[in-house]
C-alpha cells in the first residue's frame, strides 16, 4: 500500500527544487555581489508607426511594478535602478520586438550557489534602491512575456491590449491583473517561490493556464463570470466558490483533482477557462 501510493506521489508531483534553484543563480550571476554599485537608467521606445509588438522582461534582483501608461507618446517606459549590466533593444518597425533584460557580467559570485543566494538574499532584496518599473502602451497589442526575478512583482495590466501573456515567476510574492481585451486570449503563469494573487478583471476571455510552484495560488474571477476549471495533482487544498459543479474527476490520496463548471458555463458566450497544475501550496478560487 505504501509503495503505491509513494508511486502516485512522485507521478503528481512535478515541480522540480533543481530546475528553481538553477533559475535563481542564473538571477544572482546577474548582479556580480551585494556590495556593487546600484546604478539607474531609463528606456523608451516610441509607439508611432508600431502596429504590434511582442516584449520580453526578464527580472533579475529587486521590486518590480508593471502597469499601463497614461500617455499614446510610447510603447514601452522602463525606469530601472540594478546592479550588473542592463540591457534593452527595441527592432522592427511595424512588428516591434522589444526585449529588457539584466546581463550577465564577467565577475559572478564567488563559491557555491547555495551560499550565493544567502548572501545576495540578504544583502540584495532587501535593498529599496532596487525597483524596475515599467509602463507599456494601452493602444497597441502586444504578446508579453515576463521572467520573474529574485523579488516582489506587481504586474497591473488594466488596460494593455494582451494578445498572449506568459509569466515565469522567480522568488518572490506577485500580485498579477488580467485585463478584458475585447477578445479571448491565452495566458501562462508557471509559480516560483512565494504566493501568487491573480485578478481576472470583469468582461476577460481567456485560457489561463497555472503551474503551482511553493507557495498558495489565489484567483479572483467576476462575480458572473463563466468558469470552467481543471485541477491536476499537487499537495494542498482545492476551494473553489459554492456554486461550481463537479462535472469529472474525483478526490484522490493526497491531492484534489477534477474539473469543475460555474452554474451556466456552457451556455455563455463569454466564458474563462483556467488549467491548474499544483504545486505546494492550496488553491483558492473567489468571485470578486
Amino acid at each position: 500500500m505504501t509503495d503505491a501510493n509513494d508511486k502516485k506521489q512522485v507521478v503528481e508531483w512535478s515541480f522540480s527544487f533543481d530546475d528553481l534553484a538553477n533559475k535563481i543563480g542564473d538571477k544572482l550571476k546577474t548582479v556580480g555581489g551585494t556590495d556593487a554599485e546600484v546604478k539607474h537608467a531609463q528606456f523608451s521606445t516610441p509607439a508611432e508607426g508600431v502596429t504590434s509588438a511582442r516584449v520580453e522582461l526578464e527580472l533579475s534582483v529587486g521590486r518590480a511594478v508593471l502597469k499601463a501608461l497614461d500617455h499614446e507618446a510610447s510603447l514601452i517606459e522602463a525606469d530601472v535602478a540594478y546592479v550588473g549590466e542592463i540591457h534593452f533593444e527595441a527592432t522592427g518597425e511595424g512588428v516591434k520586438k522589444v526585449k529588457l533584460s539584466q546581463s550577465h557580467p564577467k565577475t559572478i559570485f564567488a563559491g557555491s550557489i547555495g551560499s550565493s543566494i544567502r548572501k545576495a538574499i540578504g544583502g540584495l532584496v532587501n535593498n529599496d534602491e532596487l525597483l524596475w518599473t515599467i509602463g507599456l502602451s494601452r493602444l497597441i497589442p502586444m504578446a508579453l512575456n515576463i521572467e520573474g526575478g529574485v523579488g516582489s512583482s506587481q504586474i497591473d495590466l488594466t488596460g494593455v491590449h494582451l494578445t498572449e501573456f506568459k509569466l515565469e515567476s522567480g522568488v518572490g510574492d506577485t500580485k498579477l491583473i488580467l485585463p478584458a481585451t475585447g477578445a479571448h486570449y491565452e495566458a501562462s503563469v508557471e509559480g516560483g517561490v512565494g504566493s501568487s494573487h491573480i485578478t481576472i478583471l470583469d468582461g476577460a476571455s481567456l485560457h489561463l493556464k497555472l503551474e503551482a510552484g511553493v507557495g498558495g495560488v489565489q484567483v479572483s474571477i467576476p462575480s458572473a463570470a463563466a468558469v470552467r476549471i481543471t485541477v491536476e495533482g499537487g499537495l494542498g487544498g482545492v476551494n473553489l466558490p459554492a456554486d461550481f459543479k463537479r462535472v469529472q474527476g474525483k478526490d484522490e490520496f493526497m491531492s484534489k483533482s477534477g474539473v469543475w463548471e460555474s452554474e451556466g458555463y456552457a451556455l455563455s458566450q463569454q466564458q474563462i477557462t483556467i488549467a491548474f497544475e499544483g504545486g505546494v501550496g492550496g488553491f483558492k478560487l473567489v468571485r470578486a
